[in-house]
C-alpha cells in the first residue's frame, strides 16, 4: 500500500470512528443540554406566543431573534397549547359530551388558539404534494394563494384521521391531549433540523437548527410529556375519584412518552426529506404541515405499540 492509499485508509478509519460513539457523544453533550439562557428562553417564548397563538404579546426584534436562534424551545409553546386542549377536553367530558364530540371540541380549540396557522401550512403542503411535474411546479403549488383540491383533500384526511384516532382512546384522551401538543412541536424541530433553509420567514429557524437542536428539544419534550401526563392523570383521578395510579398506568405513560418521541422525530425527518427532495427547502408551510401530520402519526404509532404490548 503506497502513502496515498494509506492516507486515504487512515481518513476513512477516522471518519468511521467519528461516525460511531464519538458522534453520539457529541450530540448528547450534557453541558450543551444544560446550557440554557433563561432570558433567551423567555424572549423566545414571548415571540412564539405572539406568533403561534391568538394571545397578543409585545414581542420585539430581540424576541424574534431569540426564537430564531433557539429553535429547540418550540415544544414550550406546545405546553401552553396542550393546556388549552386539556381544559377544553376536561370541560367537555364533565358536561357529558361523547368522546367524539369531545375530540372535535379539543381539535377546534387547538386550531382556533393557534390561529389556524399550522393548518394553513397543511393545506399548502397538500397542494404541493399532489402537484405533478418538476420542482418549480411543486413550489408554485406550495406558494399559490388559491387552495386546490389537493390541499383540501389532504387537510380533510389528516383532520378526520386525528379525530378518529384520538376519540378511540375514550377517557384516556384526557391524558394524551396535553403531551400530544408537545410532541407535535418536537416534530417541527426535527423537520427544521433536517431541512434545508429557504428564503421565507422560517429560513433562520431552519438554518440555525441542527442535530444538537433536535436532541435538546427531544430531551425536554420527553421530560415534559411524562410530567404533564402525570399532572393530567392526577387531575382526572381527583375529579373521578377512581384510583388510576398503578403499575400498568406507569408503564403506559412510559410507552406513550418513548413511542411519541420516536414518532415525532421520524415524522419530522420524513417531512423534511420530502421537502428537501421535491422543493429544495423546508419553509414555514412545511413546518406547519409537520405539526398537523405528526398528530396523526404519533397517535397511530401509540395505538399500534399499545396493541402489540397488550395494554388494556
Amino acid at each position: 500500500m503506497d502513502d496515498a492509499e494509506q492516507s486515504a485508509s487512515d481518513r476513512g478509519t477516522e471518519r468511521k470512528e467519528h461516525s460511531g460513539s464519538d458522534v453520539i457523544s457529541e450530540l448528547i453533550d450534557v453541558d450543551d443540554l444544560l446550557d440554557v439562557d433563561p432570558d433567551q428562553v423567555k424572549s423566545s417564548l414571548r415571540a412564539m406566543i405572539s406568533f403561534f397563538t391568538v394571545i397578543k404579546m409585545d414581542a420585539g426584534a430581540e424576541d424574534i431573534e431569540a426564537f430564531e436562534k433557539n429553535t429547540w424551545t418550540i415544544p414550550l409553546i406546545g405546553v401552553l397549547v396542550g393546556l388549552v386542549a386539556f381544559i377544553t377536553g376536561a370541560a367537555s367530558w364533565y358536561l357529558g359530551f361523547s368522546n367524539l364530540a369531545t375530540t372535535v371540541l379539543i381539535l377546534a380549540a387547538v386550531l382556533l388558539f393557534s390561529k389556524f396557522l399550522h393548518f394553513d401550512g397543511l393545506v399548502d403542503f397538500g397542494d404541493a404534494l399532489v402537484a405533478s411535474g418538476d420542482r418549480d411546479k411543486h413550489i408554485r403549488a406550495l406558494k399559490d394563494t388559491n387552495i386546490g383540491a389537493g390541499g383540501i383533500g389532504v387537510a380533510l384526511i389528516v383532520t378526520l384521521a386525528a379525530v378518529a384516532l384520538l376519540s378511540s382512546f375514550g377517557i384516556w384522551l384526557l391524558l394524551l391531549v396535553w403531551p400530544l401538543e408537545i410532541l407535535v412541536k418536537n416534530a417541527m424541530v426535527a423537520a427544521a433540523a433536517w431541512g434545508e433553509p429557504g428564503d421565507g420567514m422560517a429560513s433562520k429557524q431552519v438554518g440555525n437548527a441542527d442535530k444538537k437542536t433536535l436532541v435538546k428539544s427531544s430531551v425536554f419534550s420527553l421530560v415534559a410529556v411524562i410530567v404533564f401526563m402525570f399532572i393530567s392523570l392526577a387531575l382526572v383521578q381527583m375529579v373521578t375519584g377512581i384510583p388510576y395510579m398503578n403499575t400498568t398506568m406507569y408503564r403506559w405513560v412510559a410507552l406513550v412518552a418513548l413511542t411519541g418521541i420516536a414518532a415525532s422525530i421520524a415524522t419530522g425527518i420524513g417531512m423534511a426529506s420530502w421537502a428537501n427532495k421535491e422543493l429544495g427547502f423546508v419553509n414555514g408551510d412545511i413546518l406547519g404541515a409537520t405539526n398537523e401530520v405528526s398528530r396523526v402519526t404519533v397517535l397511530a404509532l401509540i395505538i399500534i405499540v399499545e396493541t402489540l404490548a397488550g395494554f388494556f
